[in-house]
């Protein structure tokens, strides 16, 4: 449930402002980050699974070009202590960026987020959903760690880590 969260934010962003679907990017989001980077942050081995097909959204205020990654562990799901699931959009301007994260966080389904310092130009956690969302310059990222031990804060904790992995990334 708490993967889908992204999915329907970024439904609810497209269709409040006008987006419809258009060509698929060919653009791979997912490059931004490594499973090794993933690896070192979760403690244990997991692999990108080449993530969806990056799509496109085209409307007379911009672009948007969203891709979803899924690292999993080499055994698949359920065989090591981590997963994580990142949708990463990347808007064809800054100020689009920030719309899309402004109406994201006002329309979240799980609630008000908690502000979260040190990544990117802005972020949020929400603690129920374990995820943390965060966008710098024109990329947005929503990424969710998934534990076995379902420890809430070692989820966002790593989250965070993700995300400045990300941010880092943005030039």
């Amino acid at each position: 449930m708490r993967n889908n969260i992204g999915l329907v934010l970024a439904a609810a962003g497209l269709a409040l402002f006008g987006f419809t679907p258009a060509a698929r990017a060919q653009a791979n989001l997912c490059a931004m980050l490594p499973g090794a980077d993933v690896s070192s942050v979760v403690g244990s081995p997991v692999k990108l699974d080449g993530g969806s097909k990056p799509e496109t959204n085209k409307s007379g205020t911009g672009t948007l070009t969203s891709q979803s990654c899924t690292y999993d562990p080499p055994g698949g799901i359920g065989s090591g202590p981590a997963t994580v699931r990142v949708n990463i959009t990347q808007a064809s301007s800054v100020p689009l960026g920030a719309q899309m994260f402004k109406a994201q966080m006002q329309f979240n389904p799980v609630g008000k987020g908690d502000p979260v310092s040190g990544v990117g130009d802005e972020a949020q956690s929400f603690r129920a959903a374990g995820s943390i969302y965060m966008r710098k310059k024109n990329i947005l990222a929503d990424i969710h760690v998934g534990l076995r031990d379902l420890n809430t804060d070692r989820e966002l904790a790593m989250g965070k880590a993700l995300a400045v992995k990300i941010a880092a990334r943005v030039q």
